[in-house]
């Protein structure tokens, strides 16, 4: 499967020219789930066989007090069940590093601390606002860095992940052209670039880091979640799930997982239906030219270099004209 997996990969990465020729360093942002686990073998493969010349790096941002875990969160309120959840889980980390520490470095990017409590753990879109918050540190440590022009920042998004983004997007929009929406309604086109920008409607895109040219890409664009499992257990890569919602709440939840299931759902029908490759969510190149020819969906020009002054923006401020 990881043959087949990754002749497919190096065909999204040529067709969508998501590492062009003169990329000189790729950094991967590691969040231990296994589609990123599967993108990060893929561009060991691709620095292998294809761009020896280019470094690979990996990064990873701690989630909320996971860097201190499991001791000093035993003085706090914790419950048995969570110190046991917690123990299970640095067994699940220290396994996950054993497994990475042969194969490539990972540096631990810091978050601001100041934040988790103000922000995350008080706000309504508790799982958004973790997600946003880390961001902001990896973008602050890209400012930071005396890397060179044509940096690639690689997330391990899935078909799925650009699917929930690019729809919500066209219900957001209730099926508006985005210059209408640009022109009447400009704080909400404001919050509509910064969504589709953050959440991989596109496939490479200019984060906007003052004064360099570095570029968020998504590899794994066109796999979807079955795909990226199956590879997974092929390789018996530690993967390290979530537990935000089993450890802090309901608030930790992800709507997206709702529509990943029906998407997991709808691959199964039309494998076993043999429906055409034409249908609307084969792929992600046919759901971006429908929303394209409809004028639903702004052009790249309008979302490059954004990302990084919406992150460092007023976090509660984005996050209202999101939720409209």
């Amino acid at each position: 499967m990881f043959k087949e997996g990754y002749e497919k990969f190096k065909e999204s990465v040529i067709e969508l020219d998501i590492i062009p020729k003169e990329t000189k360093k790729i950094i991967i942002g590691m969040s231990g789930g296994k589609d990123t686990v599967v993108m990060t073998h893929f561009l060991l493969e691709y620095k292998k066989h294809e761009r020896p010349d280019i470094e690979l790096e990996m990064w990873t941002a701690p989630v909320p007090h996971w860097e201190q875990m499991p001791e000093k969160l035993f003085n706090t309120s914790l419950d048995e069940n969570q110190k046991a959840l917690l123990i299970k889980q640095k067994k699940v980390m220290d396994d996950f590093k054993a497994y990475w520490a042969n194969l490539l470095e990972c540096k631990i990017i810091p978050v601001q601390q100041e934040l988790y409590e103000d922000r995350i753990f008080n706000m309504d879109w508790g799982c958004m606002m973790c997600f946003s918050t880390k961001m902001k540190a990896f973008h602050k440590y890209l400012l930071e860095q005396l890397y060179e022009d044509n940096t690639l920042f690689a997330f391990g998004w899935t078909k799925w992940d650009a699917h929930y983004t690019l729809l919500s997007h066209m219900m957001k929009s209730d099926g508006s052209k985005w210059f209408d929406v640009k022109k009447n309604q400009i704080q909400k086109y404001k919050s509509d670039c910064v969504f589709l920008a953050s959440f991989s409607a596109y496939p490479r895109v200019n984060i906007g880091i003052p004064g360099k040219k570095i570029f968020r890409i998504n590899p794994i664009i066109e796999f979807d979640d079955g795909e990226t499992f199956v590879i997974s257990r092929e390789f018996k890569i530690p993967i390290v799930i979530d537990i935000c919602k089993e450890l802090y709440g309901e608030m930790f939840d992800q709507d997206r997982r709702y529509l990943s299931k029906y998407l997991e759902i709808y691959s199964r029908n039309q494998s076993r239906l043999k429906l055409s490759n034409d249908s609307l969510l084969y792929s992600y190149r046919n759901l971006v030219k429908f929303l394209r020819d409809t004028e639903i969906l702004p052009p790249l020009e309008e979302i490059e270099g954004i990302m990084y002054n919406a992150y460092n923006s007023n976090f509660d401020e984005v996050f209202e004209l999101l939720k409209k």
